[in-house]
């Protein structure tokens, strides 16, 4: 999902926006790269990935490691997953040179960490990475 200062939210989300929106396929990847275009200087993209393919509830089945942070292939998940970071992280990289402000959701112990391609991006000396902890029930206040 991408959002801009110049409009409250403009969110590209595939499962409200069917397969234009998904970065599995090539006309959401074109897409996504020409909305992070459209953003301006300060913007900022917030991205979430898959918990089934990345949370560590789910370890047991997509067996991501130190060692093998790709996880098992056997898996669709495990396949969309690793498709969806690695076009996620050349986006961040095309919002890094533009100047664009990024956040990654991702719960705490996540296997997404590990990906080499992400690792990579947060070693760009001009990346500072920060870690955000919220807790539940403070999203739910009014």
């Amino acid at each position: 999902m991408l959002w801009s200062p110049r409009c409250l939210r403009q969110g590209v989300d595939h499962e409200t926006d069917g397969c234009s929106h998904c970065l599995l396929g090539d006309i959401g990847f074109m897409y996504a790269i020409r909305q992070i275009l459209r953003l301006k200087e300060g913007a900022l993209g917030f991205w979430g990935l898959p918990c089934n393919s990345f949370g560590f509830m789910a370890r047991s089945l997509h067996q991501r490691s130190n060692s093998s942070p790709f996880g098992c292939g056997h898996h669709a998940f495990v396949q969309c997953g690793n498709i969806l970071i690695t076009r996620m992280v050349a986006l961040m990289m095309l919002m890094v040179s533009r100047q664009v402000r990024w956040m990654l959701e991702q719960p705490d112990r996540s296997a997404a960490a590990i990906c080499p391609y992400l690792q990579h991006l947060l070693s760009f000396p001009h990346v500072e990475p920060h870690r955000v902890f919220w807790w539940g029930a403070h999203l739910f206040c009014c």
